[in-house]
């Protein structure tokens, strides 16, 4: 079989998907699904954090800061 990988992060990308996956599942069978999903909303924050910490140019943080408010608004609202 001959594969051609263009770009080596497309792998990482899998491996990092099916390791939160799995992380996931093993969670929930672990502790309370509500505690597994409170953690996993904290996901967004996580990245726009890092995202922060590797592009040190991006200046998204105060949108990302407005879609987390909204998204809390709608959320308490029901």
């Amino acid at each position: 079989m001959n594969v051609n990988i263009r770009n080596k992060f497309y792998i990482l990308g899998g491996l990092s998907t099916s390791f939160a996956l799995l992380s996931f599942f093993i969670a929930v069978q672990k502790i309370n699904v509500a505690y597994v999903g409170a953690i996993l909303a904290v996901d967004p924050i996580l990245t726009v954090l890092l995202s922060r910490i590797f592009f040190i140019t991006l200046h998204l943080i105060g949108c990302a800061a407005l879609i987390f408010v909204g998204a809390g608004i709608i959320s308490l609202t029901g």
